[in-house]
C-alpha cells in the first residue's frame, strides 16, 4: 500500500464481474495523505465480455469522474492482476485495445435555451447501437440525479430509434434496453423521440470532440460549450416542442 505524499490523493479502484449475462459493477473511494476517506462512488454496467473489460471500464471510469473533481495528483491501487498484466503486456491484449467512444447531452427549457450539458467518453462499446444505448442511459441517469422529472428525449441515432421499434430483433442489446426502460420509470413524464441530424447538431458535435479532437474529460457544466454559442442561438429561434 502506497502512502500518498501531501497534496496527493489516492484511489481504490475495484470491479466485480460474474459473466458476460450479468451486470458487471465498479467503484471507487478517493482518501486523503492521511488516509481519510475523501470521496467515493459505485456503478453497474453491461456489456462486460470478461473480468478484464470489467476492470478496464471500472479504471477509466474513476479515471474521468476523478478529472472531473479536479482531483489532479492522483495515486490509482487496484488489486486487479489482470489490469496489471494488461498494462505491463498491451500486445497480449490487442482485443482491449479498443478505440473510445463517447456520449453528449445537452438539455434545454421550452424556450430552447441551453440549461446544461455534459459529455464523457467510454470503451467496451461493441458496435454503434452499444454506443447509442449507453449514451441514453447515461443521460437518463444524470437528468433523474439533476431532478428534472418531465423530459422530451431527441436523438438522431437510426440504430437506436430501430432498437426500440423492433426490441425482438436486437436481442444481444435486451440488457441495455431493458435498463433504459426502467430508467425511464424514474421520470413523472417523458418521450423519447427520433430527430433528423440537422436538429441534433449540438449534442452530435459535442459528443465528436471527445473522439476527433482527444478531449477525454468528462464533465458537466450550465449553459452551453462557448465554441457552439452561436448555433445555440440559431437552435433556440426554432420553435420548440
Amino acid at each position: 500500500m502506497v502512502k500518498p505524499m501531501c497534496g496527493w490523493t489516492k484511489c481504490n479502484v475495484a470491479a466485480s464481474w460474474v459473466s458476460r449475462s450479468s451486470k458487471s459493477g465498479g467503484a471507487w473511494i478517493a482518501r486523503d495523505n492521511n488516509g481519510v476517506a475523501l470521496i467515493h462512488s459505485r456503478r453497474a454496467f453491461s456489456n462486460a465480455q470478461d473480468p478484464l473489460t470489467a476492470a478496464l471500464i471500472s479504471l477509466l471510469w474513476s479515471i474521468n469522474d476523478l478529472r472531473s473533481l479536479r482531483m489532479d495528483k492522483i495515486i490509482f491501487e487496484t488489486s486487479s492482476y489482470c489490469l496489471r498484466d494488461a498494462f505491463l503486456h498491451p500486445v497480449a491484449n490487442a482485443p482491449h485495445r479498443q478505440l473510445i467512444t463517447a456520449g453528449a447531452w445537452i438539455a434545454r427549457d421550452n424556450n430552447g435555451v441551453a440549461l446544461i450539458h455534459s459529455r464523457r467518453a467510454f470503451s467496451n462499446a461493441q458496435d454503434p447501437l452499444t454506443a447509442a444505448l449507453i449514451s441514453l442511459l447515461w443521460s437518463i441517469n444524470d437528468l433523474r440525479s439533476l431532478r428534472m422529472d418531465k423530459i422530451i428525449f431527441e436523438t438522431s441515432s437510426y440504430c437506436l430509434r430501430d432498437a426500440f421499434l423492433h426490441p425482438v430483433a436486437n436481442a444481444p442489446h435486451r440488457q441495455l434496453i431493458t435498463a433504459i426502460l426502467n430508467s425511464l420509470k424514474g421520470f413523472v413524464d417523458w418521450r423519447v423521440e427520433h430527430v433528423v441530424p440537422d436538429n441534433n447538431k449540438v449534442a452530435s458535435l459535442i459528443a465528436a470532440s471527445v473522439t476527433k479532437e482527444h478531449r477525454h474529460q468528462s464533465y458537466v457544466a450550465s449553459g452551453g460549450p462557448s465554441w457552439l454559442q452561436a448555433m445555440l442561438s440559431q437552435e433556440a429561434d426554432v420553435p420548440q416542442h
